[in-house]
């Protein structure tokens, strides 16, 4: 009887985190938040930002809250397609090698199919939205640019 009793507490004690694991992996698997070829999207909307992301990454998560006030904002005139990196669907995998994403977050900027914007990073809310702005030409700009020429200035200004 005890031996019994010893043999269900063991295979519950194996059996039951696989089971809470596979059943865990199937519920969050996120689908592909579009289904729509690169040169359909490019004709519904030249302007696109890829996110590619993952679910356990923090900075990841805090990217999207720095972003979704601006993909409500844009949604006219952007076209915003978050992508998880471990979803094994084709579509997402061939951008995931297309953009040579090694790391995440990564955030590319496309104008008419051509990558204008990359980066790696999390970056505030103001930032995002210069390079939005840049990106459909409402500002000349981008924050990485603006931050370049600031730096440059301060060197040149403190050589004199």
């Amino acid at each position: 009887m005890q031996n019994k009793k010893n043999t269900i507490i063991i295979l519950t004690i194996l059996i039951l985190p696989a089971l809470l694991f596979y059943a865990l992996k199937t519920t969050q698997a996120p689908k592909p938040t579009t289904q729509t070829t690169n040169n359909q999207q490019i004709q519904e909307n030249p302007y696109q930002v890829l996110i590619f992301s993952s679910e356990l990454c923090l900075e990841c998560q805090e990217l999207e809250k720095n972003i979704k006030g601006l993909r409500e904002k844009y949604k006219e005139k952007i076209h915003f397609e978050k992508l998880f990196i471990n979803n094994k669907d084709k579509a997402t995998q061939e951008k995931v090698k297309k953009y040579k994403i090694r790391v995440v977050p990564t955030t590319v900027f496309i104008k008419n199919g051509k990558v204008v914007l990359r980066f790696e990073e999390n970056k505030p809310t103001e930032e995002l939205e210069k390079d939005l702005k840049n990106l459909i030409g409402e500002k000349k700009e981008s924050s990485n640019e603006e931050n370049a020429q600031k730096e440059g200035a301060e060197k040149e200004s403190g050589k004199e």
